[in-house]
């Protein structure tokens, strides 16, 4: 599929780990200038990404964006307002702490300011997180802390398995790695983020993009016009897409944006 935009203003929304960059690095010059280009052509740009906004890096601040998705679909935000921000109720975060205790279940739990290692034996499994052992030490170092969203290492898996029916109502879980899964409130995802944000702008889905390479990804290649995955991406998320381009290593999505004319 080839198409140019020349009469409106796209709204492109697009993925950051695996997709914009590569395992945590910044942009490449190429993948920044392009972004910067594609805003001074008018076009709008919209970070999509699970990662809280305390982890929104400079590197992306220096690049400009029209508004964000983070959180997996939690928190949402466009021409500096917040439109959205979801947050665990409190006995779904007493239930879940008491599960992550008794089993010993190393995980982040993650709100937008911060992003906390519960860790019951006090070993590290992600680098550069501080790390709670109980749900009373989280309680007595970070009062108020609301959780948005959790990210348990599939190590940890089996051991919060046989607890995952009963919230099958309440708790999505979603690969967004080969080793890790995100657990989100079920009913938010970057797709219900995106129709807010369109909603906001009162705009419907046409000349709306969305590229991406991961589970977490779908509700956002489900919603807009036109759906990009990496050649990166996972296997489920491609059947999915209406064109899948290179890897985040060979800069993509750069040659995405430039099949369909954003650039």
């Amino acid at each position: 599929m080839q198409r140019t935009i020349t009469s409106r203003r796209a709204a492109v929304f697009m993925d950051l780990d695996g997709t914009i960059s590569e395992n945590g690095q910044p942009p490449s010059p190429r993948m920044a200038a392009a972004l910067r280009t594609m805003r001074r052509n008018g076009h709008l740009i919209y970070f999509c990404t699970g990662r809280a906004l305390c982890e929104v890096g400079e590197e992306y601040r220096r690049i400009g964006y029209d508004g964000l998705v983070t959180l997996a679909g939690a928190y949402v935000e466009a021409g500096g307002r917040r439109l959205c921000q979801a947050v665990w109720p409190r006995d779904l975060t007493r239930a879940v702490l008491g599960i992550c205790e008794e089993e010993s279940v190393n995980c982040i739990f993650e709100s937008n300011t911060q992003v906390i290692q519960f860790s019951p034996s006090g070993q590290s499994h992600w680098r550069h997180t501080p790390i709670v052992r109980s749900a009373k030490e989280l309680q007595e170092t970070q009062p108020g802390f609301q959780i948005s969203k959790m990210v348990l290492h599939h190590t940890f898996m089996p051991r919060f398995q046989a607890h995952r029916a009963q919230y099958a109502g309440q708790l999505t879980f979603l690969d967004s790695a080969a080793t890790a899964s995100e657990i989100t409130l079920t009913g938010f995802d970057k797709g219900t983020g995106i129709r807010r944000i369109l909603d906001y702008l009162g705009r419907d889905l046409a000349d709306s993009f969305g590229i991406g390479d991961s589970e977490n990804d779908i509700g956002m290649l489900d919603t807009v016009e036109t759906a990009i995955a990496m050649g990166n991406a996972m296997e489920q998320l491609k059947s999915h897409a209406d064109y899948v381009t290179s890897t985040v290593g060979e800069d993509g999505a750069y040659w995405a944006f430039r099949h369909f004319g954003l650039l």
